[in-house]
């Protein structure tokens, strides 16, 4: 009998996977844990950005300039955050933790970028300026976002540690080999602390409060009291007192400066007088007579200060550095003040520094697949997979299984046939061998 096959339900498919379920068991856990193993290590890196936004906010800056200038005179461009030499800098400073960070790479393969988005309204203009790294180069978000936050950082950290000569007049003291030029020199650098102090207090004002509670205008007051003191007041006077030269070399000096100053003096009063009796070749202004009369004055200053010191048996060597002594105090307390004012302008300038980030967690990952999407989609590739394989298989073996049965049928049915056959030529000899006999009688008779 001949069986008419109609194809393959649906239910027949789900039976010959069910046939192979812990094959396909097998086969959805591993598959769905290998799916998820690639794309959270090869295809998530490859495709996946990580991005910081943050604002500046930088001490004398000027949200409308394009370029910010530290207060050292070094410019700054938000582009150069991004630039080989600074990564390479950050790179090294993060020691172990950014060995194995490809600045290089990430440089000339376009895999950083920076951006800047400005926005203004009511004549304020706000920056944000956003840091995308390609995730690949790092190995995991943390050191992301530790390395891509150093650059937001990095103005802040250069302003921290930012070095401006404060003690040039100092040094000029320490160099000079006169006591009135030393002394000179001194006064230049107390005026600096009232300037630099000055400027800071117009910046940031009067109360602005650098550590332990102590403000600006404390510092500047420090700094203008010592210069009303007697210490820092007589210094002059003790000199032309004591009649103190720094040494032989000096007094030289003076001789041939007081010549000069002489003619210098007789030069300059010549001119005054003839500006004066306004004679035809030297007509002046009321203001340019001010000014010749003020030369000449600071010149019989200058040529009196001298003759204190050329008279013949009047200027005493200090080979025992008695004065030496004298504006050695008032120079290391002038260098106190000046290392105070270092570190007060440091501690004001990361005061007044800071970084924003636009995002709570700092860095942001776009691109990829998210964890749910990963899950998911494993999952349903294991199980899709595991199906396929898994009917292959059964089916494989349903056919393997059928064609064992068809061969066994075919040989059990050979003797039964036979005997069918043996069985049917029996009657038909017995119906020949009555034909036969009945002939036979017949002739007979």
């Amino acid at each position: 009998m001949e069986e008419e096959k109609n194809g393959i339900s649906l239910a027949d498919i789900f039976r010959t996977i069910f046939s192979q379920k812990w094959l396909a068991l097998i086969l959805a856990v591993a598959i769905t844990l290998l799916c998820a193993v690639c794309i959270v290590y090869i295809y998530n890196p490859i495709k996946t950005n990580y991005s910081v936004s943050f604002k500046l906010d930088l001490p004398g800056g000027n949200s409308t300039a394009e370029t910010y200038r530290y207060p050292d005179g070094t410019a700054f461009h938000y582009l150069s955050l991004v630039s080989p030499a600074m990564l390479k800098e950050i790179k090294a400073d993060g020691g172990e933790q950014f060995a194995g960070i490809d600045v290089d790479g990430m440089v000339k393969k376009g895999d950083i970028s920076i951006s800047e988005e400005i926005v203004t309204a009511s004549e304020i203009v706000d920056r944000t300026y956003t840091v995308s790294v390609k995730a690949s180069y790092f190995s995991n978000k943390d050191v992301a976002r530790d390395f891509i936050a150093r650059i937001a950082e990095y103005p802040c950290k250069y302003l921290a540690g930012i070095n401006i000569e404060y003690n040039s007049a100092i040094k000029l003291y320490e160099a000079s080999e006169d006591y009135a030029r030393q002394i000179e020199y001194l006064k230049t650098q107390l005026s600096f602390l009232e300037q630099k102090y000055g400027s800071l207090i117009n910046e940031y004002g009067n109360e602005f409060v650098v550590e332990n509670g102590k403000t600006l205008k404390t510092y500047l007051s420090e700094v203008k009291a010592y210069g009303e003191s007697a210490e820092f007041v007589n210094m002059k006077a003790e000199l032309k007192e004591g009649k103190y030269v720094k040494n032989e070399a000096c007094l030289k000096s003076y001789k041939l400066e007081l010549a000069q100053v002489e003619e210098d003096l007789t030069d300059a009063q010549s001119v005054l007088d003839a500006m004066t009796k306004g004679q035809p070749d030297a007509q002046a202004s009321t203001e340019a007579i001010k000014a010749q009369a003020e030369k000449v004055a600071a010149l019989n200053r200058k040529k009196l200060d001298l003759e204190v010191y050329t008279a013949d048996g009047a200027a005493k060597v200090d080979t025992e550095g008695v004065f030496a002594a004298r504006l050695k105090t008032v120079a290391d307390k002038l260098g106190g003040f000046t290392d105070c004012l270092k570190n007060v302008t440091d501690k004001v300038y990361q005061n007044a520094s800071s970084v924003f980030y636009v995002n709570s967690n700092v860095v942001n990952a776009t691109g990829g697949m998210g964890t749910t999407t990963t899950v998911i989609l494993s999952i349903v590739a294991g199980v899709i997979i595991a199906a396929i394989a898994a009917y292959i298989v059964g089916y494989s073996k349903n056919n393997k299984a059928l064609a064992v049965a068809a061969a066994a049928g075919n040989a059990a049915e050979t003797p039964a046939d036979e005997v069918t056959e043996q069985s049917a030529a029996v009657p038909e000899n017995e119906e020949k061998a009555e034909e036969t006999s009945v002939k036979e009688e017949t002739e007979n008779k």
